[in-house]
């Protein structure tokens, strides 16, 4: 009996939680409520202020903004289209969060592939994806290239390889 009333008091105290949760409103289907509309918004309010730190490297939002917008437009230019799908096989770093900003800017679907994968997990992983592209990291290569003749994405212009010493480096000048 005890313990039930223990409980009782407990999930009282929960309350304070779980009540704006419920009183939360889903955007409606209609509203651009995307990742990419909210940090446009707060790129208009604090664009010079501080976002990234990784490393020795500070991004500011406004600098985060133009770099998803330059990968975006490159992505465009090769025939992305909103609902594509495209692989993201990084790790952390700025290039991560600008090449995931860039893919919901285009509407496309950006798919998260676990850093620890090689072989037949990642072929898996990469082929039932159905993915037009993927953006991989100088420190995953060798992950990758193991098993480039067994993926679905067979054009090498395909395959947008980050640089780890040169950051934000899609083959492309900022």
């Amino acid at each position: 009996m005890l313990k039930k009333i223990k409980e009782f008091f407990r999930v009282i105290g929960e309350l304070k939680y779980i009540i704006p949760l419920m009183r939360y409103k889903w955007p409606d289907l209609e509203d651009n409520a995307s990742l990419a509309h909210s940090f446009q918004e707060t790129v208009q309010k604090f664009g010079g202020k501080e976002f990234l730190y990784f490393e020795d490297e500070v991004w500011t939002y406004k600098q985060t903004n133009e770099a998803a917008n330059i990968l975006a437009n490159k992505l465009s230019n090769e025939g992305i289209e909103h609902g594509d799908r495209i692989v993201l096989f990084m790790e952390n770093r700025p290039d991560f969060v600008i090449s995931l900003l860039a893919i919901n800017k285009l509407g496309a679907i950006g798919v998260l592939i676990n850093t620890s994968l090689t072989g037949n997990p990642l072929v898996h992983c990469i082929n039932t994806s159905d993915s037009k592209k993927c953006i991989f990291g100088d420190e995953l290569s060798g992950s990758l290239e193991g098993v480039l003749s067994e993926i679905n994405i067979t054009k090498s212009s395909d395959l947008l390889w980050v640089d780890d010493g040169a950051p934000n480096n899609w083959g492309i000048k900022y």
